[in-house]
């Protein structure tokens, strides 16, 4: 006898109560999969033919020759950004602000992306050349 008052007695608040808590339970879930699926997963991704640029101080009027001219950058990151980004986009650069001499090998370093990591450069070193100035002038 218990049990069928505890059913019949307030049945519509009891319906809606639960009606209710279905509609928040399908609400909460809903947004943590929108929020989890917002999250791009992680990818690595090559990127050929990045130029290289030479950073030399500012009084230095000599030209210098990279070999190879180009370089191959690996980055991993959030696959949605990853496939934004171009070789134009990327910064490759040697620096001689430091170095003596104006020809040798030098290590390549990669301004990746916001958001994105380098993984790796190949190849991880250039040879830079300075070019000696033309002796007869037009």
């Amino acid at each position: 006898m218990m049990w069928k008052t505890l059913f019949q007695e307030n049945l519509w608040q009891k319906l809606f109560a639960l009606g209710l808590a279905i509609l928040i339970w399908l609400t909460v879930s809903s947004s943590e999969a929108v929020r989890f699926g917002a999250l791009d997963i992680e990818a690595v991704q090559e990127i050929p033919d990045v130029p290289i640029v030479v950073l030399t101080r500012a009084a230095d009027v000599w030209r210098y020759e990279v070999r190879p001219e180009r370089v191959s950058v690996t980055l991993r990151g959030p696959a949605g950004q990853l496939s934004t980004v171009t070789a134009m986009g990327m910064e490759a650069y040697v620096n001689l602000v430091e170095q003596d001499q104006g020809s040798g090998e030098v290590e390549i370093h990669v301004n990746a992306p916001l958001g994105t990591r380098v993984i790796e450069v190949g190849p991880s070193r250039v040879r830079v050349e300075r070019i000696p100035e033309s002796t007869h002038k037009p």
